[in-house]
């Protein structure tokens, strides 16, 4: 049930009303259970607000969204919500943050009824929006982002708040003075997201935040080239190890997705996995722009099999034309309880190698306490002192190091000061230098362990 009102409330004079079924409003500080209700919405001169009860009973007043903070009024893509049909999006700006709420119009049995309702809908909106000076974004997402699956499946996005990625055919530019000015999108700096590739646990007293493999985090400032002050989902700050992240944009933030991985790389790591179902997707190398899937089966002693992924005129990806999935994160999902086509469905990826070394042991740590020590047998003796085998109490784990002990005594600041610097300096072929002891006899340096020389 639909239609004008002449009466007013706070909003002004009601344009249009009806029942509609309500998503949870998508936020970032407000992860509730992602639920539908039915309610009662109301598009006044300049609000769009929602109840609970119908057109006879309003009800309780539960929601309201000003019109001038629009920036999108779009169709949703038919079954990209849950299955679900004729859903359209309002996106607004709420303080420092945009909110999206999906909204299903389904009050008729007649599909192509509920289409027209959508329709008048979202024109009524939008028209009343730009009468109150709203300023909609160039481009919007047809799919959709919710906390089950956090991506956008028109785009495999993982950003909340991304660009969108179709043009808003109604939003083009119009030399007339009356015509709404497009603003830059985002209204603030992009937060920048990364995800944790490893496990982290700093110690009580450094300052650092655990990272979680697979959770994500936000950088808040990355000026040190190592040491990276980010924050977690909780709202925890702390300082985090730099190689220990990866940029969190598209399909880089599954540990499925190896890039840049040949065919011949590809079967290697695959072979090596030896678990039935283990499988990778890398980026096609005789279609570029174009993707494979790799995957190890134990038919004929262990082989490994390649899929191109395709897409079907939906612009759905699929192995199987039976089995078309909205994304390539769906497909990998469908397929993992699924065959469809496939030799075995998928399990896990293979993992991605050992753990990097972090520069120092926490940022701005470089003096460490001697009693966090457990000396073990000796390795070797020098000109310089004695090189033990050791550990390292870093919290809760005790970190394999070489320990050496100096028979020569550096004092200089210059000195005092290179040890510092070293302990910041982290590549792959160097020794990592983890920290010094200085403040005794002999003095120490402790560094990354090699076991085999």
């Amino acid at each position: 049930m639909s239609g004008a009102s002449k009466i007013s409330n706070g909003y002004g004079s009601v344009l249009k009303c009806g029942v509609l079924l309500k998503r949870s409003v998508i936020k970032r500080k407000a992860f509730q259970k992602q639920n539908y209700k039915r309610r009662l919405f109301e598009l006044t001169e300049n609000a769009l607000a929602y109840y609970e009860g119908d057109v006879e009973n309003k009800g309780k007043h539960r929601g309201v969204i000003f019109l001038k903070s629009i920036k999108v009024v779009a169709e949703v893509d038919d079954r990209s919500l849950e299955g679900k049909t004729n859903v359209f999006q309002v996106v607004y700006a709420d303080k420092d943050d945009f909110c999206t709420l999906y909204i299903v119009s389904d009050s008729s049995k007649d599909n192509s009824d509920n289409s027209k309702e959508r329709k008048t809908w979202i024109d009524a909106i939008r028209s009343a929006s730009l009468e109150k000076g709203a300023k909609f974004f160039e481009k919007y997402h047809p799919g959709v982002w919710t906390k089950k699956k956090p991506f956008f499946n028109c785009c495999d996005q993982s950003d909340r708040n991304a660009i969108g990625c179709k043009p808003d055919p109604l939003c083009r530019t119009d030399p007339s003075p009356q015509a709404p000015e497009l603003p830059p999108r985002p209204e603030r700096a992009p937060a920048q997201v990364y995800i944790a590739m490893f496990d982290y646990i700093p110690t009580d007293d450094s300052g650092g935040l655990e990272l979680i493999e697979g959770e994500q985090y936000t950088i808040i400032d990355a000026s040190a080239e190592h040491w990276w002050y980010a924050e977690n989902r909780q709202g925890e700050q702390g300082y985090i190890p730099s190689n220990f992240i990866k940029k969190n944009c598209g399909l880089e933030m599954f540990e499925w997705y190896y890039k840049d991985c040949s065919r011949e790389k590809s079967n290697s790591l695959l072979m090596n996995s030896k678990q039935d179902g283990c499988f990778l997707i890398r980026d096609s190398q005789s279609s570029p722009g174009e993707y494979t899937l790799a995957v190890y089966t134990t038919e004929d002693g262990g082989n490994v099999r390649h899929y191109q992924i395709k897409r079907n005129d939906q612009g759905q990806f699929y192995i199987s034309l039976t089995y078309p999935q909205a994304s390539i994160p769906e497909l990998v999902h469908y397929h993992k309880h699924n065959p469809g086509g496939l030799y075995t469905r998928l399990r896990n990826p293979p993992p991605r190698g050992n753990k990097p070394q972090t520069a120092g042991f926490a940022h701005g740590k470089w003096s460490l306490d001697p009693s966090d020590l457990i000396i073990g047998q000796e390795l070797g003796r020098g000109n310089f002192g004695v090189v033990h085998k050791g550990y390292y109490k870093n919290g809760p784990r005790r970190t394999p190091v070489a320990i050496k002990m100096m028979t020569v005594n550096p004092s200089s600041d210059e000195v005092l000061q290179e040890f510092k610097t070293m302990t910041f300096l982290a590549h792959p072929n160097l020794v990592q230098l983890y920290g010094v002891i200085l403040d005794q006899t002999p003095q120490i340096i402790v560094t990354e362990l090699l076991e085999h020389g």
